[in-house]
C-alpha cells in the first residue's frame, strides 16, 4: 500500500509567493528579510515555527511621494495552527489569500514604515506533530520528520532544531549545514539565501535507541515490535495482527519463515518513500509505517516474503502483497476489483512500474494507485483459477527457484547466479504449476492477462504460445516418458527455437518407439535403456544423439517384427521336420533383449538367424527325409539278410545233427521241418553231454574222446558209395 508525503511543491511555491511587497513601493529601496525557525518539540510532539520579517525602509521621499510598506505575503503549512502575529508597533491583520494541497498563503498588513524606520514582524505557530497527525510532520523521541520553507522577499535564513541525539537524514530538496550544538540540541541552518521564497528543505530524524521494545512469538517464529514511545497504539495493533495474520499467510503460501527474531519496526511515511513497508532480508528488519491499519498490516507483513529477493518486478510483489491484504487482512477474502480506466496515456504498463518523487504530479499518483489495483486483480483472478493449493504449489516452486516445466523429479533450479523471478519465470510458475494442474484448457489464459496490462508485448508471446501447445501435445504423446531437461530447460529460459529443435528430436523418438511397441508382440518399452537416455537428456545434441541410435532400433525392430511373423505364422510338414530341435522362442527372446538393451547390432543378428532358420526350415526338412527314409530302406535290408543268413545257418545246423546219428546220408535233402526237428534233437543230447562232461576227470574225457576221433576218422575212410546201414 502507498504511503508517500506530499508536503511541498516547488512550481506552485514559485507562482504564489511572488506578490509584490507594497503597490506603491520602489525596488531596492524597501527590503524584507525573513528567518525562519521549525524547533521539535518532542515533549509537546510538534514542531514550533517562528518567522521574523524584518523590513526596512530606506526609500527617500521625493517631491512627490513618501514611500511606505504596510504589507506581505507568507506561506505557512496547511496543518499549521493558529497563526499569532504581532509587530514592534503595533497590530497586524492577517487573510488568507491562497491555498493549495501543501500550503495557506496568507496576507498581512501591519503598521505603515516609513523612510528609515525599521519595522519587525513575528509570527508564530505549531504544527501537529503526533503519530498519524495529518501531513506528515512528527516530533517523537525516537522519530521526528518535516520540510521547511523560507519567508521574507529579499533575502532569509531557514534553521532547523532538533535533539542532538537524532541521526539526520535530508530526503528531498535543499541541503542544510550544521550550526552547533548547545543543550542537547542540534541546530542545521541554510545560511543567508538571496531567494528565500524558492527553498525548501525535506529531513527526518531517528533515535533507534528510544523505541519501546515487546517480543512475541507466532508459528515458532519470534517477532520483536519496536514502536515510537508514543505510540503504543501501534505496538498493540502489530501484535494482535500478528497473532492474525502470519498463520493465514503460511496457510496459503506453505512458505518457510526465516527463523531467528525478526523485527517490526514502526517507522515515518518519509523512511520509505511512497511504500507502506518494507521487509530487508539480510538484516530480517520489516519497516512497517505508523500509517498502517489493521486493514492493511497484512499486506505490509507479506514483504517478509514478497520482495525483490522472491519477485524481479514490483508488480508481482505487490500483486501479491495485495492477495495477502485481502486473504488475511479484513479476515474476509474477496477478490480485487477490476482497475477502472486507465488515467495514463496510452496502455498500461505495469512492466513500467512508477515511483513518485517530490516533484510527481497527481497524474503520476493516479497512475501508481491504478497499477496496485491492476497487479492485485491480476493475482486475485488467476490465484482463484488455480485454486488455494495449486497457487501454493506455484509460490513454493518459485521460493525454491525451481523450473516450472517438470520432469520426472521436481526440484530442478536455476543457477546459483540467477536473479529472483523474472517475470517470464514467474508466468511458467502460474501456467505450469498452477493452471495446467487445475485442468484449465486454455494454454494462453495467463499470459494474456499479464499481456493486456502491459507486462508482455502480445507479439512477443506468439512464440512461447505456439511452443507450449507443440511442448503439451509432445508430453501426451509420451505418456509416461518424462520430456527431458535438454527440451525443459529452454522452455524456462524463453529459448523457444532451441525448445523447438529438441522437441523435433523428442517428437521422433517416441514416434520410433510406438511403431516398435506396435509392431513388435509383447514388446514394452517402458522402464528400457531407450526410456532412461530419453529422460536424462541435457542438451538437443543429446536427443540428436539419441535419435540416431534409436533409428538403428527401428532398422532391428522390423527384422525382429519379420522374424516373430515368420514364427506365428504356421510351417508346412517339411519345415516342421527341419524345424525339429530348434528353439525359436530363444533366440526371440536373445533379440528383444538386445533390443530393449539398445544393442540394435546384436538384436537383428539374433532376429535374422531366426529368419533364416525359417526360411531354411523346408530344404532341412527334405534333407532330414531323405536320410530317415535311406535309413529304413537300409534297415529293412538288413532285416531280411539277417534272417536268411540265421536260416542257413539253422539248415547247416541240422544237417550235421541228423548225419550223426546216422539218420541222413551226406547229399541227401532234408525237409526244413525235419531239419528244425534234428538240429532241436541234437541239441538235447548235446547239451547233457557237456552237463556230463563237467563232471568227468581229465582222464576219463580223454579216454572218451579217443573213440569218437576214431570213429570220425573211420567215416573219412568211408566211401560214399556205401550207404549208411538202415
Amino acid at each position: 500500500m502507498r504511503r508517500f508525503i506530499s508536503l511541498l511543491a516547488p512550481a506552485l511555491m514559485a507562482a504564489c509567493l511572488l506578490a509584490s511587497p507594497a503597490p506603491v513601493a520602489a525596488a531596492g529601496s524597501i527590503t524584507e528579510t525573513g528567518t525562519v525557525t521549525y524547533t521539535v518539540n518532542t515533549a509537546e510532539s510538534r514542531v514550533d515555527v517562528s518567522i521574523q520579517l524584518k523590513v526596512v525602509n530606506n526609500k527617500a521621499p521625493d517631491a512627490y511621494y513618501y514611500y511606505y510598506q504596510d504589507r506581505t505575503q507568507i506561506a505557512v503549512e496547511a496543518e499549521a495552527g493558529t497563526v499569532k502575529v504581532s509587530s514592534n508597533a503595533g497590530a497586524v491583520s492577517q487573510t488568507t489569500v491562497n491555498t493549495d494541497r501543501w500550503y495557506r498563503y496568507i496576507g498581512l498588513i501591519f503598521p505603515k514604515v516609513y523612510y528609515g524606520q525599521t519595522r519587525i514582524i513575528n509570527i508564530s505557530y505549531s504544527i501537529d506533530a503526533k503519530p498519524r497527525a495529518e501531513g506528515g510532520y512528527r516530533a517523537g523521541e525516537a522519530y521526528a520528520n518535516l520540510c521547511a520553507v523560507g519567508n521574507g522577499y529579499n533575502s532569509g535564513t531557514i534553521n532547523v532544531v532538533l535533539p542532538d541525539k537524532f541521526d539526520v537524514n535530508i530526503y528531498s530538496g535543499q541541503s542544510l549545514k550544521e550550526s552547533g550544538t548547545s543543550g542537547g540540541l542540534r541546530t542545521l541552518t541554510s545560511g543567508t539565501l538571496t531567494n528565500p521564497r524558492q527553498y525548501w528543505t525535506c529531513l527526518d530524524g531517528t533515535n533507534v535507541d528510544a523505541l519501546v521494545s515487546s517480543k512475541v512469538t507466532v508459528a515458532g517464529q519470534v517477532f520483536e515490535i519496536q514502536s515510537w514511545p508514543e505510540d503504543p497504539a501501534w505496538e498493540t495493533m502489530v501484535e494482535g495482527e500478528l497473532e492474525d495474520d502470519i498463520p493465514a499467510l503460511l496457510d496459503m503460501n506453505g512458505l518457510d519463515l526465516p527463523g531467528g527474531t525478526v523485527i517490526v519496526r514502526e517507522v515515518g511515511n518519509s523512511e520509505l518513500g511512497e511504500y507502506a513497508g518494507m521487509y530487508n532480508s539480510l538484516t530480517k528488519i520489516a519497516y512497517v509505517t505508523e500509517e498502517t491499519g489493521a486493514d492493511v498490516i497484512a499486506h505490509e507483513l507479506s514483504h517478509i516474503w514478497y520482495n525483490r529477493d522472491l519477485f524481479a518486478d514490483k508488480w508481482a510483489s505487490e500483486g501479491m502483497a495485495g492477495y495477502s491484504e485481502q486473504l488475511a487482512g479484513p479476515g474476509e477474502y474477496t477478490r480485487c476489483k477490476k482497475p477502472g480506466a486507465y488515467p495514463g496515456t496510452g496502455k498500461p504498463d505495469l512492466s513500467n512500474w512508477v515511483t513518485l518523487t517530490m516533484t510527481s504530479t497527481l497524474v503520476d499518483e493516479q497512475i501508481l494507485d491504478y497499477q496496485y489495483d491492476a497487479a492485485c486483480y491480476i493475482i486475485t483472478t488467476l490465484a482463484d483459477k488455480m485454486g488455494e493449493e495449486n497457487f501454493k504449489a506455484v509460490l513454493m516452486a518459485g521460493s525454491n527457484g525451481e523450473i516450472a516445466y517438470l520432469g520426472g523429479t521436481p526440484g530442478e533450479t536455476y543457477d546459483s547466479s540467477a536473479t529472483p523471478l523474472s517475470a517470464e519465470s514467474f508466468l511458467d510458475l502460474i501456467d505450469e504449476r498452477g493452471m495446467i494442474p487445475a485442468g484449465i484448457e486454455d494454454l494462453d489464459e495467463a499470459q494474456a492477462l499479464l499481456s493486456k496490462y502491459g507486462i508482455f508485448d502480445a507479439t512477443d508471446l506468439a512464440d512461447r504460445s505456439e511452443a507450449r501447445e507443440t511442448y503439451h501435445a509432445l508430453a501426451d504423446e509420451a505418456g509416461d516418458w518424462d520430456l527431458p531437461l535438454a527440451i525443459r530447460g529452454p522452455m524456462a529460459s524463453w529459448d523457444f527455437d532451441e525448445a523447438d529443435d529438441a522437441m523435433d528430436s523428442a517428437s521422433q523418438i517416441v514416434e520410433a518407439r510406438d511403431k516398435m511397441e506396435s509392431e513388435l508382440s509383447d514388446v514394452d518399452l517402458d522402464g528400457t535403456k531407450m526410456q532412461t537416455l530419453f529422460e536424462d537428456a541435457e542438451a538437443t545434441d543429446d536427443l540428436a544423439t539419441l535419435s540416431d541410435k534409436v533409428d538403428q532400433e527401428v532398422a532391428a525392430a522390423e527384422v525382429l517384427a519379420d522374424a516373430q511373423a515368420a514364427e506365428s505364422s504356421g510351417h508346412d510338414p517339411l519345415a516342421m521336420i527341419g524345424l525339429l530341435g530348434t528353439d525359436l522362442q530363444s533366440g526371440l527372446d536373445k533379440a528383444t533383449d538386445a533390443l530393449k538393451d539398445m544393442r540394435s547390432d546384436d538384436a537383428k543378428a539374433a532376429a535374422q538367424k531366426v529368419l533364416d532358420e525359417i526360411n531354411g526350415a523346408t530344404t532341412a526338412g527334405l534333407l532330414r527325409l531323405a536320410v530317415l527314409l535311406g535309413l529304413v530302406a537300409g534297415a529293412i535290408l538288413a532285416f531280411f539278410l539277417i534272417r536268411r543268413f540265421r536260416a542257413q545257418r539253422q539248415l547247416a545246423a541240422a544237417m550235421a545233427l541228423t548225419g550223426e546219428a546216422g539218420g541222413v546220408a551226406t547229399g541227401m535233402a532234408v525237409a526244413p521241418d525235419a531239419a528244425a526237428a534234428a538240429a532241436e534233437a541234437a541239441a538235447k543230447p548235446k547239451r547233457a553231454s557237456r552237463a556230463k562232461k563237467a563232471e568227468e576227470t581229465p582222464a576219463e574225457a580223454e579216454a572218451a574222446a579217443k573213440p569218437k576221433r576214431a570213429s570220425r576218422a573211420k567215416k573219412a575212410e568211408e566211401t560214399p558209395a556205401e550207404p549208411p546201414s538202415a
